[in-house]
Formats: C-alpha cells, sequence, structure tokens
C-alpha cells in the first residue's frame, strides 16, 4: 500500500505538523513543545473521527511520549534517532 507522509512546520515555527495519506485513512498530528512543563505534545487525528493526546519528551536517547485514557495506557517510543534528522 502507498503510503503518503509529509511534515512542515506551523505556528510560525512553534510546531510540527504530520500528514499522513493512505487509500484506506488518513491522517494527522500536531507536535508542539510546552515550555512551561519542558514536555512536547502530539495531538493526533485520524479519518473516521479518532483523535488522541500524547506527552513526553527525551528519555535517555530516546523519545517517549504516554496518553492515558481510563484504564488504557499507550506508549508511542522513537529511538535510533540520527543525528542529521
Amino acid at each position: 500500500m502507498d503510503v503518503v507522509r509529509r511534515a512542515e512546520y506551523i505556528l510560525n515555527g512553534y510546531a510540527i505538523q504530520d500528514k499522513n495519506w493512505t487509500p484506506i485513512q488518513n491522517s494527522t498530528n500536531i507536535r508542539a513543545y510546552d515550555p512551561t512543563t519542558k514536555k512536547w505534545q502530539i495531538t493526533y487525528f485520524q479519518t473516521p473521527y479518532s483523535t488522541g493526546l500524547w506527552t513526553g519528551g527525551k528519555d535517555g536517547n530516546e523519545l517517549v511520549f504516554i496518553q492515558e485514557r481510563g484504564k488504557t495506557t499507550s506508549q508511542l517510543t522513537f529511538f535510533n534517532i540520527a543525528g542529521e534528522g
């Protein structure tokens, strides 16, 4: 399946928006840094009508984000991050 993913700076460079297109669904997320809490927030939107908010940041050599929704906890982990991006 072909997937198209594009990322761009938004909000005068204070956030990054990823846009994802596939033949079955479309989604987008916005990553923004909160200088007050010193954590990143990722807000996710998917068709048909699903949303989520993960909060977190750097943990050693990884980026770890947690979402708690009732009795369920979801985690996004980014690892093996290259210096150039």
